[in-house]
């Protein structure tokens, strides 16, 4: 959405809106609905009660405007790229070696590092957040639906086999 979105708006209106939009949203929790939900529970529970600023859920929120930011920044001094939709079976060789490097990051991390800048599980933003992000402003840009609507029936069939057989194995 981003890529789109910032050509019809431009630069500034684009981070505006995301400011508002990303940003409001976040500071509402984190300011207003989390202490106040915090202030009900504690005094519900009998505990010493405090307002404080509580990130919480929408930890994802702020990260996505990050992201967004980023985005927005890289977006005005680096060309588009331009690349056609890869083979799913690239997608999935892909797929594979990024779960390789977020089960090696999830192993190494030691626990007292796990929320770095309030990301819960930082290292999903490594090695999955980051990399989809990017790929979905690719794949924007270059209309990559439009392919996968366009793709040959047996490779849709396959790529259904392989999801329900990653499913199966996980349950």
């Amino acid at each position: 959405f981003c890529p789109k979105s910032m050509d019809r708006k431009g630069f500034r209106r684009f981070v505006q809106d995301k400011l508002v939009r990303l940003g409001g949203g976040f500071l509402l929790y984190s300011l207003l609905l989390g202490p106040i939900m915090n202030v009900f529970c504690c005094a519900y529970g009998g505990y010493p009660v405090s307002y404080d600023f509580y990130v919480g859920p929408p930890w994802f929120i702020l990260w996505l405007l990050n992201f967004t930011l980023i985005y927005a920044v890289i977006a005005q001094f680096a060309a588009p790229v331009k690349m056609n939709m890869p083979h799913p079976v690239i997608l999935l060789l892909f797929g594979a070696f990024l779960s390789a490097a977020f089960y090696g990051v999830a192993v190494g991390v030691p626990q007292e590092w796990q929320y770095l800048g309030n990301m819960v599980k930082w290292w999903y933003g490594i090695g999955l957040y980051i990399p989809f992000f990017t790929a979905g402003i690719i794949a924007g840009r270059n209309d990559w639906m439009k392919s996968i609507e366009k793709m040959e029936t047996w490779i849709v069939w396959m790529l259904r086999t392989i999801v329900v057989g990653f499913w199966i194995l996980m349950f």
